[in-house]
């Protein structure tokens, strides 16, 4: 079931800001949520908070990992198209009250990709080399 208060905060930054669909907040949401209990295992206990950098590594991350080949298609979709984009939906988010920030974090930090169907393409070949390398060849008989 759908928190009221993300619901509440939802309707009234697609009205504020109609660019990005409610799928791609959705979306960022849970990566968020995913990217943290990554990283979090190589952090000192307590210690959640991500920079825009490794949000921004972990949506596009997450993205393959949901949406494989379509991963591009998918955010291009969600108008997600530059890490400027992202950090739009984020800051949207903390400014409800969905996530929330540090006093160093800016939202310029999104700004460090270009293109995230280009970085995409980058981190799904990465995913399949690291799959491909980690997995024993198949034996032929």
């Amino acid at each position: 079931m759908i928190d009221e208060k993300y619901k509440d905060a939802m309707t009234l930054i697609l009205s504020e800001d109609p660019r990005y669909d409610i799928q791609a907040y959705d979306f960022v949401n849970e990566a968020l949520t995913r990217t943290i209990e990554k990283i979090k295992k190589g952090r000192p206990p307590g210690q959640r908070h991500l920079t825009g950098a490794e949000l921004l590594t972990g949506i596009l991350e997450f993205a393959v990992s949901q949406y494989g080949d379509l991963a591009a298609e998918v955010m291009e979709y969600w108008n997600l198209n530059r890490g400027s984009d992202v950090g739009n939906v984020v800051y949207n988010m903390i400014r409800h009250g969905i996530m929330c920030a540090s006093p160093e974090d800016k939202q310029e930090d999104f700004d460090c990709i270009e293109s995230i169907p280009e970085r995409l393409e980058i981190t799904r070949l990465k995913s399949i080399k690291s799959i491909s390398s980690s997995s024993p060849p198949p034996k032929i008989m």
